[in-house]
């Protein structure tokens, strides 16, 4: 089970975002979340901010579709994402170049909410949009937010076929590509297998069989698929490896030692550290923000 590093990095409980951060770099997870050293040389967030955008108007998008309980139609998704994009950006506080970029990325929304309407139409499944989730150390479930919450996670949308097979799907905004992401889908598939399947048997009756979980990369319109895992390698095998990976990162964390990599672009802690990775631009290669 979670050793006593990974216990008391967890009294504040852990996500994949700080998971993330450890894996990178220890030292920086010890200055933001140990020591909660106010961060230097803060980097640019426009990418962050269309991302964040980006989920927002698919979770409005898929939640308006649903709860209009319209017959699926493609007008019915166009007006699901004109409301989603009017809900959004109003009050919105934007550059005219992420405002811009965002409204250039409308066409490729709708017609990743069509798909995703479509399937969840055709194959009459229940539905969780933007599912907050999180399970103790002894991996049950628990609130999002308590006491006793070890690790959580708010996951984009978990679509549940009458058969028991959950689609756990995260909404991207970067090159569309799975590699990279592999920890991060086992740890939703742990979150949902575990938190989420008592909910899912408590309101439809369904019992959760397996998971297969997916990235939504909405500007290439482009859904990639990991492989589907059955329900109990999931809260076998599959745990113990996510919990392996918490021990693992949480001993480097405790070790504080400094990871560089073209992650120093983005980190706004490397005065600290005196980092010089990727300060300057090389010549044809890109800088571009890493995906949201």
């Amino acid at each position: 089970m979670f050793n006593d590093n990974a216990r008391e990095i967890g009294k504040h409980p852990w996500s994949y975002s700080k998971l993330s951060v450890g894996i990178k770099c220890p030292f920086q997870f010890q200055r933001r979340y140990v020591e909660r050293v106010k961060p230097t040389n803060e980097v640019s967030s426009a990418r962050a901010t269309i991302g964040t955008t980006i989920h927002s108007i698919m979770e409005h998008g898929l939640l308006c579709f649903h709860e209009a309980g319209a017959p699926f139609s493609r007008d019915a998704v166009k007006d699901a994402i004109k409301h989603a994009y009017e809900k959004t950006l109003d009050g919105a506080k934007l550059t005219s170049e992420e405002f811009e970029e965002i409204m250039f990325l409308e066409e490729a929304a709708e017609t990743m909410l069509w798909r995703l309407a479509k399937f969840k139409s055709e194959n009459n499944c229940a539905i969780y949009v933007e599912e907050p989730l999180g399970i103790t150390a002894g991996m049950m479930p628990a609130p999002y937010a308590s006491e006793h919450t070890f690790f959580r996670g708010i996951i984009d949308l978990v679509m549940v076929t009458p058969g028991g097979v959950a689609a756990i799907i995260d909404h991207k905004t970067g090159y569309p590509s799975l590699r990279g992401y592999e920890k991060q889908l086992k740890a939703y598939e742990v979150l949902v297998s575990v938190a989420l399947a008592p909910k899912i048997y408590q309101e439809h009756g369904i019992k959760l069989k397996a998971v297969r979980s997916a990235l939504n990369f909405i500007p290439e319109q482009s859904i990639q698929w990991s492989n589907m895992v059955p329900q109990d390698k999931v809260l076998g095998v599959k745990s113990q490896e996510f919990i392996d990976l918490v021990n693992s990162t949480s001993d480097q964390i405790q070790e504080g030692k400094v990871n560089r990599g073209n992650h120093c672009n983005y980190c706004s802690y490397r005065s600290y550290c005196g980092s010089k990775v990727g300060t300057r631009k090389k010549k044809g290669k890109s800088n571009a923000h890493p995906a949201v």
